[in-house]
């Protein structure tokens, strides 16, 4: 994959080119699931990983939604349709939350921090899956 866009501190997308390998998996994608030769990870070895936490203000708290990462102290970069797409536009931060420091989700570890969203952006050319980013701000 080549190309990219890099989020600012101000919420606007720039379009500076980022290079990316094209090299490809060795391993073969089967009908078995979707991870492959996996292997169990150390608890806190990926910091950056969130979940991405839906309040729906119809639903209530739907919980995990999407996944996510953190790209800076204030920034959680994501998906735009796990934000914008054809069933809601839930733009505003009051929706979101970030789960941060989890591991198993089906048991809780004392590691978790849920942090509320300020704001959140999705790209200006966003469409289905074309220019599929967005950004949630940390209160």
């Amino acid at each position: 994959m080549r190309g990219g866009s890099r989020a600012g501190n101000n919420g606007r997308f720039s379009s500076r080119v980022m290079k990316w390998s094209d090299e490809k998996s060795s391993t073969p994608v089967g009908p078995h699931g979707r991870i492959v030769n996996g292997e169990d990870s150390k608890p806190g070895a990926w910091p950056w990983q969130i979940s991405l936490q839906l309040k729906h203000p119809t639903m209530g708290f739907v919980g995990h939604w999407c996944g996510g990462v953190l790209i800076a102290n204030q920034w959680v970069l994501t998906a735009a349709h796990c934000i914008q797409n054809k069933l809601f536009r839930l733009g505003h931060g009051t929706s979101w939350f970030v789960l941060a420091g989890e591991y198993d989700r089906s048991r809780t570890e004392g590691t978790e921090k849920m942090i509320g969203v300020s704001r959140v952006f999705v790209h200006e050319r966003f469409k289905e899956f074309d220019n599929d980013i967005g950004k949630c701000a940390k209160k």
